[in-house]
């Protein structure tokens, strides 16, 4: 059935449910974006007339804007469960992160042609995480051999994964 929704005799929405279709909410005028209050009236989310979304913001400038006025840090999860999810960070200093929980981050592509790219205008940094060895930064060739490792104490080795020495 159809049901519409009028202000001062014209039509501005309409809600459609079928036996076996989605219900769908229609807006029946252009240039009317659809905005979804909280009880106290506050907007917490936009679907504008031109196909972007908002979250936090009245005004989205992309296909999905998530803005956190409260510098609140995590702005979207992306999750399994949980304790196993990937997190999106900006805080209100423009600093950026990824974050996997639980498990790895890993960037991949899908065939050779392509390839995983780091562009930095600026300093280029790969933090380790200690001083004592732990923590190591690995790069192999395609059969999984070993072509660099540099561990977080400094040291260093090519074509090896047991280095004894630093540079």
């Amino acid at each position: 059935g159809i049901t519409n929704f009028k202000y001062q005799g014209t039509e501005k929405f309409r809600l459609t449910a079928g036996a076996s279709s989605p219900i769908i909410f229609q807006p029946k005028a252009d240039a009317y974006d659809m905005a979804f209050n909280q009880y106290d009236g506050n907007e917490v989310m936009r679907i504008t007339d031109n196909q972007k979304v908002g979250i936090g913001t009245t005004a989205p400038s992309a296909k999905l804007e998530v803005t956190s006025p409260t510098n609140s840090y995590e702005q979207a999860r992306f999750q399994w469960d949980a304790s196993n999810y990937l997190g999106v960070f900006v805080n209100s200093g423009g600093d950026s992160q990824l974050e996997a929980k639980t498990g790895h981050l890993t960037f991949k592509t899908d065939t050779s042609a392509h390839n995983v790219r780091v562009d930095s205008k600026g300093d280029f940094r790969v933090d380790l995480g200690d001083s004592n060895g732990g923590y190591t930064m690995r790069v192999r060739a395609a059969d999984s051999s070993a072509v660099f490792m540099a561990k977080s104490n400094g040291l260093i080795g090519m074509g090896t994964e047991s280095p004894a020495a630093g540079v």
